[in-house]
Parts: C-alpha cells; sequence; structure tokens
C-alpha cells in the first residue's frame, strides 16, 4: 500500500506499542535514506485489533493478502505472500 501497510503479528507479553514505534522508526529512516530526505512517513499512532479466533484469524489474512490487488497495485497477490 503507498500510504500505509498491514502486518499479522502474534504478539505473546511483548510491548506492542514499543515494537511498531521502532519497527516505524526503522521504516522512516530506511525511506529517508533511500530517497536522501528527512520527513516524517507516518501519521498518529498504530491500530491494532485482537484476532481472537481461527475464522477471523484467516479472514484478516485474506484482507491483507488481497489487499494490494484491491487497490489495483498488483494483478497477483502470490509473490508477496
Amino acid at each position: 500500500m503507498g500510504n500505509h501497510y498491514h502486518l499479522v503479528l502474534h504478539a505473546r507479553a511483548a510491548n506492542l506499542s514499543r515494537l511498531m514505534h521502532h519497527l516505524n522508526g526503522l521504516h522512516t529512516q530506511s525511506k529517508n535514506r533511500r530517497h536522501g530526505v528527512v520527513v516524517h512517513l507516518l501519521q498518529g499512532r498504530f491500530k491494532a485489533i485482537l484476532v481472537d479466533r481461527e475464522v477471523y484469524l484467516l479472514t484478516v489474512c485474506r484482507y491483507v493478502k488481497f489487499n494490494p490487488v484491491r487497490a489495483g497495485m498488483v494483478e497477483d497477490a502470490s509473490p508477496w505472500t
């Protein structure tokens, strides 16, 4: 996706906020270095949902997999999974 990304994570007792802060920082630094700029890429806090059933997990994984296809970014989601 051009302006956001999706992750499906299994977080045990880890601090999800700390993990996302670190991950977003690394992502921003990488993009800034690659393009020779210093900009903020992400706005606001991340959004998280609890997936507490296997059936819902399958639904979420399908959404994440096929979202770039629905957005017209790729024709086939297979290479990205």
